[in-house]
């Protein structure tokens, strides 16, 4: 009899933080809290969520993939808005904790920052973190989605939880939260956050199931 055992998955989430007492959460491996302040990114331990967002995806991520490792960068304080320098340090945090993956519900509209994101990303990538972010913000590309090796999101509010679609090198997810009982799922948070959170536990499912990195891809395009 051959018994199987899942691979160890760790996973980052960069948002708002996670409350680790939520239902649909549970134990949280660890993390970070991140700051721009005084010109500087600076980091402390304090990662738990004040906001709820961070909190919605990483209960989406763990809807999908219940065993994965779970890591707060709390790069949101009073509100759902962060300094470029202080995602790009999240990208940096996440490849020298040597993660798995990265959740970037969020991006960067600035063209001029893409060499930032580009060498963060090929950093990144040589540590064996695979990034998944939002494809286009308020219909204008995103950084470091659009990117290349980053797998990229949209969203489709039609779409089940469980389903997902490619489209011309574009993944495309649920934009609706992991429902909370009581709760209609247009009160809950949504948008193409949402959907990416809904990719990451995607992804961290095939790769606890032992699917290695280089064909990740590949197997979330096969549904």
């Amino acid at each position: 009899m051959s018994i199987f055992k899942s691979a160890k998955v760790r996973v980052g989430v960069a948002d708002s933080g996670i409350n680790p007492h939520h239902r649909h959460v549970g134990h949280v491996s660890g993390g970070v809290g991140l700051r721009f302040q005084d010109r500087v990114v600076e980091a402390d331990d304090d990662w738990e969520d004040k906001l709820g967002h961070g909190t919605a995806a990483a209960a989406t991520i763990r809807a999908h993939a219940p065993s994965a490792e779970l890591y707060s960068i709390r790069i949101f304080r009073r509100r759902l808005e962060t300094h470029v320098d202080t995602l790009l340090r999240a990208i940096e945090w996440a490849s020298s904790e040597t993660l798995d993956l990265l959740n970037l519900s969020l991006g960067c509209t600035e063209e001029a920052r893409a060499p930032d994101f580009a060498a963060a990303c090929a950093r990144a990538h040589e540590a064996g973190l695979v990034i998944v972010a939002a494809h286009e913000l308020s219909g204008q590309p995103s950084l470091p989605g659009r990117l290349d090796g980053v797998i990229a999101v949209r969203a489709d509010p039609g779409l089940e939880a469980d389903a997902i679609r490619y489209e011309n090198g574009v993944f495309i997810a649920s934009s609706w939260a992991r429902e909370l009982p009581g709760l209609p799922k247009e009160r809950n948070f949504h948008g193409v956050s949402l959907a990416v959170a809904h990719v990451t536990g995607m992804a961290a499912a095939l790769l606890a199931e032992s699917v290695h990195k280089s064909e990740l891809a590949d197997r979330l395009a096969r549904g």
